[in-house]
């Protein structure tokens, strides 16, 4: 059982006066999660209990039918002023999130919807009064916008003072980071890519990074990787599988996620079917953690293994964990 559930009534009365305000109450817990103040799986019980239960809020559940289109979807919600939105997405891999759809860092979020995916909308005032006829309407047209219809919406959804209002972090003190990279070059037979060695190489001393704890990247955007062999056969899969191991053996605490025609692959070896993986498609990824390092470089290598030059990855025993990060 989570710290959370556990003190339940005495943390769900904290994180009410913590929004009770001008704080959008996905915002607030996407920050919680991030300091590690709160799970994420937390968020439906809380959502429910403050939202409404606490609050009266009109809620609706859509089962998506397709992929949304953030920028659509964003330029239209971001207007409605007349009431406070929330959206509780039920991710197939990192579970539920919270999203605040005003909020110009939570479109990434949005765009990585899919089919027979779950999201749970609500619509109220906070604290002024319950749920009326325009928050009923307001998340009707949503579950439209989200299924793809065309809505049309009243002057009523323009006015009104739930804005997106951004919350000044915190500053943190910055921190050094330092790594070091190796020069040794194990060559394809025509091969672009190189892999590093365990060897001593060159210390490049990275910028100073200052950690902001209002930034929600705990998964990347999708991916997408060109399919350039002929057929994607049993050894690009291979390749594929050496370097979603040499990476997660760099970064344990890093997830990678392969999907291919909107479906999860949770078995790598099943995109090797005679003829699945066609030539000119194309393979997507994410990457999930808190630190999420070296994505351009993962795309490059699953590039090349799903090219003909997928035998550069090949070398060596089975279980052989290659060096490329």
């Amino acid at each position: 059982m989570s710290e959370f559930a556990r003190n339940f009534n005495q943390n769900i009365d904290e994180l009410v006066d913590s929004v009770a305000g001008q704080i959008h109450i996905a915002d607030k817990i996407n920050d919680l999660v991030l300091s590690k103040e709160f799970l994420a799986s937390d968020a439906p019980m809380a959502l429910y209990e403050i939202l409404v239960k606490k609050w009266g809020y009109a809620v609706l559940s859509v089962n998506l039918i397709n992929s949304v289109d953030s920028e659509t979807f964003f330029a239209e919600v971001s207007k409605w002023k007349v009431c406070e939105i929330v959206l509780l997405y039920h991710h197939p891999d990192l579970g539920a999130i919270c999203i605040n759809p005003k909020n110009p860092e939570h479109k990434e979020y949005i765009a990585d919807f899919r089919k027979n995916e779950l999201v749970v909308i609500y619509a109220g005032y906070k604290v002024k009064k319950a749920a009326d006829d325009i928050c009923r309407n307001v998340v009707a047209k949503i579950g439209d916008l989200l299924l793809g219809k065309k809505i049309k919406t009243t002057e009523d959804f323009l006015k009104g003072s739930y804005t997106y209002k951004k919350v000044k972090a915190v500053e943190k003190a910055p921190v050094k980071v330092t790594k070091s990279v190796t020069k040794k070059a194990v060559e394809s037979s025509g091969g672009s890519f190189s892999f590093g060695s365990s060897s001593k190489g060159d210390q490049v001393k990275k910028p100073t990074v200052a950690i902001s704890p209002t930034s929600l990247r705990k998964m990347t955007p999708m991916v997408s990787v060109p399919v350039t062999n002929e057929l994607f056969h049993n050894g690009n899969v291979e390749a594929w599988k050496r370097i979603i191991a040499s990476y997660q053996n760099k970064y344990p605490k890093l997830q990678i996620f392969v999907y291919y025609d909107g479906e999860r692959i949770a078995d790598i070896n099943a995109l090797f079917k005679w003829g699945k993986v066609k030539h000119g498609s194309s393979i997507q990824f994410v990457v999930a953690g808190d630190d999420i390092k070296d994505v351009a470089k993962l795309k490059r290598y699953f590039a090349q293994g799903a090219s003909p030059m997928f035998e550069a990855f090949l070398q060596g025993a089975p279980g052989t964990i290659l060096p490329l990060f």
